[in-house]
């Protein structure tokens, strides 16, 4: 019996490598797109359009708008419960 799902076989080492870069570059992303945000006036919602586009071309993979979205959202109400808590 052969398992794949093993941490040593190489095309899984290979898999959960490209799911972290994704997941870190959409993080990186959203932080630019939010930092952003005041100049550019993008909502959440054409953010996680923008962001789902590029992670369709750059990782060959599909990552809903949505969660996305969500995501941002989600950085932003961590941010600001961390500046009300600052004080």
């Amino acid at each position: 019996m052969v398992v794949t799902n093993n941490i040593t076989d190489p095309s899984r080492r290979m898999e959960m490598a490209l799911n972290e870069a994704c997941q870190l570059w959409i993080e990186q992303r959203i932080d630019e797109e939010l930092e952003s945000q005041p100049e550019t006036g993008k909502s959440d919602r054409a953010i996680g359009r923008e962001v789902s586009g590029e992670v369709a071309k750059l990782f060959e993979t599909f990552v809903s708008e949505d969660a996305i979205r969500i995501r941002a959202a989600s950085v932003v109400s961590s941010v600001s419960c961390l500046e009300c808590n600052r004080y």
